[in-house]
């Protein structure tokens, strides 16, 4: 795998360096170009709309906004990845999945509190989704919302059929529980869909900014957050590398990452993860 990201992100690495040049001043006309090149033609595997996605965002993963649906780049990729694992032939959107009566009997873990799925599939019976609160005993519930820690999840073994995480394992104080204990409640053939930054180009290894073998945070790199959803800010604790997948399949994860099928070179660096519990 991780020779198939090297030779991905090397075959782009000149048009990815060359879309994130900062001109100091442009012309109309470069201007024009850089407009051309920040915009794309496609039809959204959230909502369906088809036309024109402007960047309209310093982060690529977060631009790229469906004028319908509000859907980021990263979430449609996640769609993608989701329906490319249950979609059915006329199904070209989860908008279309959602209404499948055999997928809506799921049982669908999503953590956190934003995104376009949510809307989708919470009036399913299996449908569940959580926050983490250090005030609040894991299991338990506030304003409707349970408190989970991926970490240490309340669910049962071979429980959950879909879990979808939205860039939440750089967050985890220690993602390889993490990844462990999502393994423990996915059911066997059960799948986690996942997106994570990525840095390009990819490095080797997964950078671990704060040492988190005692019960403290000590900081090996300056502090950085991102925002938590809900107006405040929450630490990064790891940058991921290309060894992610050794890690995943040490745990039992059979390990794939999808690229949506498209040419602009925004879209060919979206990465998203798929990773399936083994049935044995």
């Amino acid at each position: 795998m991780f020779e198939f990201l090297s030779k991905l992100f090397n075959n782009n690495k000149e048009a990815i360096e060359h879309s994130e040049e900062k001109p100091k001043q442009k012309t109309s006309e470069e201007s024009k170009l850089r407009s051309a090149k920040d915009t794309y033609t496609d039809r959204c595997s959230v909502c369906g709309f088809y036309g024109e996605f402007h960047k309209n965002n310093r982060s690529f993963r977060e631009g790229y906004q469906c004028p319908e649906c509000n859907s980021s780049l990263r979430y449609r990729g996640q769609a993608a990845s989701i329906l490319k694992i249950f979609g059915k032939p006329g199904q070209e959107t989860i908008t279309d999945l959602s209404k499948d009566d055999e997928f809506s009997q799921l049982t669908i873990y999503e953590p956190g509190l934003i995104g376009p799925f949510r809307k989708l599939f919470s009036g399913y019976k299996g449908y569940r989704n959580s926050f983490y609160w250090d005030d609040v005993d894991l299991g338990d519930y506030s304003d409707d919302i349970q408190c989970q820690s991926l970490e240490e999840l309340t669910f049962g073994e071979n429980e959950i059929d879909l879990i979808i995480s939205s860039d939440i394992m750089e967050h985890v104080r220690q993602p390889w529980v993490a990844f462990a204990d999502i393994y423990r409640v996915l059911k066997p053939g059960g799948y986690h869909v996942f997106s994570i930054p990525i840095d390009f180009p990819i490095k080797s290894k997964t950078t671990y900014r704060v040492d988190t073998s005692g019960d403290d945070d000590v900081y090996i790199e300056e502090p950085y957050y991102h925002g938590n959803g809900v107006g405040g800010k929450s630490l990064v604790y790891t940058d991921f590398g290309a060894d992610i997948e050794s890690h995943l399949i040490k745990i039992g994860y059979n390990v794939d990452m999808d690229v949506m099928d498209h040419e602009h070179v925004d879209v060919k660096k979206l990465l998203t993860f798929v990773t399936q519990k083994n049935i044995n």
